[in-house]
């Protein structure tokens, strides 16, 4: 083969190649400002509505999946609920990572030692914990990691 068929084939192949990388989609980049987080962030339309049932009774929760990775192993989202309290006695199923905007909760591991949670702190429930947690109520972000081995 010769050098001008060589270079020939070879700017052929770059040529096509970057035709299909310039298809593929650019991750779009997903920002919520101060003001979404403080009311707007479940006017969303893939807001849920669910019952939350747990030993103080029933209340309203909404729960927002903000983002999923493609595998399915990372989820980020919002959730928002009323007075709650659960007594964990199956070890909790993955790490959750937890910010909270508003109110908060009271977690306190099978060793009875309580750990209070407030608005703007942030708090890793690790897999396998257990325990009670108890809430007057509160909004945050979370992060669940969630992938089988």
């Amino acid at each position: 083969m010769s050098y001008h068929q060589v270079a020939v084939l070879s700017t052929t192949f770059l040529l096509s190649i970057s035709s299909v990388w310039a298809q593929q989609a650019v991750p779009e980049i997903q920002r919520l400002s101060a003001e979404d987080l403080a009311g707007s962030v479940f006017e969303h339309p893939n807001t849920q509505r669910l019952p939350e049932v747990s030993e103080v009774g029933e209340t309203q929760a909404l729960d927002r999946l903000w983002h999923e990775s493609g595998d399915g192993c990372l989820q980020t989202g919002f959730y928002e609920t009323g007075p709650n309290r659960y007594t964990v006695k199956d070890p909790y199923p993955y790490d959750e990572l937890m910010l909270f905007f508003e109110g908060g909760v009271t977690l306190t591991p099978s060793d009875g030692t309580a750990v209070k949670v407030i608005a703007g702190d942030t708090v890793l429930l690790p897999k396998g914990w257990t325990g009670i947690w108890e809430s007057d109520g509160y909004r945050k972000m979370y992060v669940i990691y969630d992938c089988p081995k």
